[in-house]
């Protein structure tokens, strides 16, 4: 087992960016195992797996925080516009969910209490809404 740490001593290891691989390569090997393409299927499928372990094994550890900061300001606004979705249709009766224009994040207003001012706990951003 000390050889499996003396080996990884000093790599950069697993982060949001090599899990969102890793599910693409699911999701690729899932729809290729249904649209039949064969060998060229497979092989795009395993390219995302191939880069996320890459990744996982590099020593260039700036690099990849790089590659990750990158990923992660084109992938946060997606989650939350998600999470803003699913907070919508969950509690849509008693809460308004509004995103924030400058950075995202999400902010509750009860129903019902007509125009608003919301200061962003973020980014401090002031902007108007009808609740």
């Amino acid at each position: 087992m000390q050889w499996l740490q003396k080996f990884m001593m000093g790599r950069y290891g697993a982060d949001q960016l090599n899990l969102a691989l890793i599910v693409l390569a699911l999701v690729l090997s899932i729809v290729f195992s249904i649209v039949p393409l064969g060998l060229i299927g497979t092989l795009i499928a395993m390219i995302p797996l191939v880069l996320a372990v890459v990744r996982m094994l590099s020593r260039n550890r700036t690099k990849r925080a790089q590659e990750n900061l990158a990923f992660l300001k084109l992938w946060n606004p997606v989650r939350n516009w998600f999470q803003w979705l699913y907070l919508s249709i969950r509690y849509c009766k008693k809460n308004r969910y509004f995103l924030c224009p400058n950075c995202g994040r999400i902010a509750c207003v009860p129903k019902k209490t007509g125009r608003v001012t919301i200061t962003c706990k973020g980014c401090k951003t002031r902007y108007d809404r009808k609740a």
